[in-house]
């Protein structure tokens, strides 16, 4: 690579989603001004051009045009060797030096970009949790296709003692937040009693662990003064059904919302006072630390990342514990005016301290100019 020029990195989208980590790639590029950055997608994506195009830095985006079937997300590896023959006359015509996938997907489907382009520094931003792939084609390739890179980046300790048993050049970069989420605060709270569920309606996301532990705290334990906010991005309608009747019964204390962009959710943290994350997989929940910057009490599952997300700052339970989880959440409802406003002072220097845009920024240009010197060869 060329010492006096800046870095031209080829960053790879799948396309099919605009969602969790290519928000957190379009933050990290509005606010660098370090990479002469390309965008290419497998896939055409309205959204994802819009979004891109219009970042300063961002040099052009463009589509490999890619026809979606329903293997697409179940073995993306199978669409390779023609990615890489495509991605290959871009890497020459643009003089790229760095490959930068940007999850799993891309990791599968750029497995051969390092193989037929020694010369070309690849870097793998792992978002995901690997082992919780459900179908085992797609594990056992997003496994084999780690080893096909200079540098990998996990979300969180947790992923990169995963990702480490096949590839042991992994290094940890928190994602980080905008800085509107650190002025997200509003006035003290004298009694934490607005609960709020953001993300997914999933099994993974653990949403009917929450509905059990409400129906409980509303039914068993009389905590009528207590009201609850889930706002929902994606559905599983198979889920839904299964707990629509609990919901409509539970009306008077639950208000459901959905497809929220940005700006609404900074509203409503704004409201909250305490977010639940109940999930049964997750490497590095982004709602968690918007959270926590804004000052809401964060209560979350001891699962992947999110316990060196939340530390001693708020309340975790044992995974798919309603028990525990409605102990949390009368804890925190018990909890003195004082006693409040210091845990809210508390998680915001946290979110501060681990997760602001800064730090990351300056984390991953570190570690681009380690792979310029040397590779990626320290860890």
């Amino acid at each position: 690579m060329n010492n006096t020029h800046k870095p031209k990195v080829l960053f790879v989208l799948f396309g099919i989603d605009y969602s969790g980590a290519e928000i957190v790639l379009h933050r990290y590029l509005k606010s660098n001004p370090l990479l002469e950055a390309y965008i290419v997608t497998a896939f055409q994506n309205t959204k994802i051009i819009e979004e891109f195009s219009h970042l300063p830095i961002v040099k052009d985006v463009a589509s490999l045009n890619f026809k979606y079937s329903i293997f697409n997300r179940i073995t993306p590896v199978m669409y390779k060797y023609i990615f890489e023959k495509k991605i290959s006359i871009l890497l020459k015509r643009l003089s790229i030096d760095i490959v930068y996938l940007n999850n799993s997907t891309e990791l599968m489907v750029g497995s051969l970009i390092k193989k037929k382009n020694p010369n070309v520094k690849v870097v793998a931003h792992i978002h995901d949790m690997i082992n919780s792939f459900r179908n085992p084609l797609r594990r056992m390739s997003a496994k084999k296709s780690l080893k096909y890179t200079d540098k990998i980046i996990a979300v969180s300790k947790a992923s990169q003692k995963e990702l480490s048993i096949y590839n042991d050049n992994v290094s940890v970069v928190y994602n980080g937040i905008d800085k509107s989420f650190f002025t997200n605060q509003n006035e003290k709270r004298v009694k934490l009693h607005r609960i709020g569920f953001i993300g997914s309606f999933t099994k993974r996301k653990g949403v009917d662990i929450l509905i059990n532990s409400i129906q409980s705290l509303i039914t068993i334990d009389g905590r009528k003064d207590l009201s609850f906010t889930f706002a929902l991005n994606k559905t599983d309608d198979k889920l839904l059904s299964k707990y629509q009747e609990t919901l409509n019964n539970l009306r008077d204390n639950i208000n459901v919302l959905h497809n929220l962009n940005e700006e609404d959710i900074k509203k409503l943290l704004g409201e909250l006072d305490i977010l639940v994350v109940p999930s049964r997989r997750d490497p590095l929940p982004t709602v968690i630390m918007e959270a926590m910057a804004s000052g809401v009490l964060p209560i979350g599952s001891i699962v992947d990342g999110i316990p060196e997300m939340i530390g001693e700052d708020g309340l975790l339970f044992t995974s798919e514990s309603e028990e525990e989880l409605k102990a949390s959440i009368i804890n925190y409802s018990s909890f003195s005016e004082e006693k409040i406003n210091v845990y809210r002072n508390k998680v915001r220097m946290r979110a501060e301290k681990l997760f602001s845009e800064d730090n990351k920024l300056n984390s991953i240009q570190e570690l681009l100019s380690e792979i310029k010197m040397n590779g990626g060869d320290q860890s």
